[in-house]
């Protein structure tokens, strides 16, 4: 993380939300999960967060249960809570998550799951086999889904299995759209706009363009 981020010229606007970030630590308190895949900056603390969250003039946001934490999503409850309503959550959730886990959740700021498309979940979120019965088990909390996808061509073609759960779904990393895509009537460009707009559950998550930006961060 850049610790020093400048003022942008541009002024957000009120309420202005980060729809998607990762905390981790303090370690002692906050341990990483031992079959993580990555060791996060020592310094990605809420506070850490919080004066980068000041500078830019952001109001709001949602914390994500990263990886590196596993499914232990007290990390993310915690500062939901420090937050007094500001923030809300998306959690990594265990498929034998006992129920007095999973019902403290709703309650905690939790708002929903991430889920990984066709690779198995090594890098957090439910594999899409196990979430039908997470959707059954969580019934009545006004959850949404947030799948963690890897192209836009994997987008697509989960696309039917997410709108069969009949709960809210969004597309992380903006479903992998590219610069100008749109400007050459690229095929599957095309299929994600109609799904946005015709898929009554259907939302995509405006996030991570720097890794999709051809000039670079």
């Amino acid at each position: 993380p850049i610790a020093e981020t400048r003022r942008p010229r541009f002024k957000l606007p009120p309420g202005a939300c980060d729809t998607h970030l990762h905390i981790y630590g303090p370690f002692d308190r906050y341990p990483l999960a031992p079959e993580r895949h990555y060791d996060p900056d020592p310094h990605s603390t809420l506070d850490d967060y919080l004066k980068v969250q000041n500078t830019l003039g952001l109001e709001r946001a949602v914390i994500v249960t990263g990886s590196g934490n596993g499914t232990n999503n007290q990390i993310t409850l915690d500062a939901i809570a420090r937050m007094n309503g500001r923030f809300k959550g998306l959690a990594q959730l265990d498929p034998n998550v006992s129920d007095a886990e999973l019902e403290k959740l709703p309650s905690g700021g939790i708002t929903g799951f991430r889920i990984k498309g066709r690779n198995p979940p090594s890098r957090g979120g439910m594999s899409v086999k196990e979430t039908p019965r997470m959707i059954e088990r969580t019934q009545g909390f006004g959850w949404h889904i947030e799948f963690m996808s890897e192209s836009m061509q994997e987008v697509i073609a989960m696309t039917p299995f997410l709108s069969s759960l009949n709960v809210p779904y969004v597309f992380d990393h903006v479903a992998h759209a590219e610069p100008d895509q749109h400007k050459n009537g690229d095929k599957e460009f095309v299929e994600l706009i109609a799904i946005l707009k015709n898929e009554e559950h259907a939302w995509i998550n405006l996030y991570s363009f720097y890794q999709m930006s051809k000039s670079g961060a």
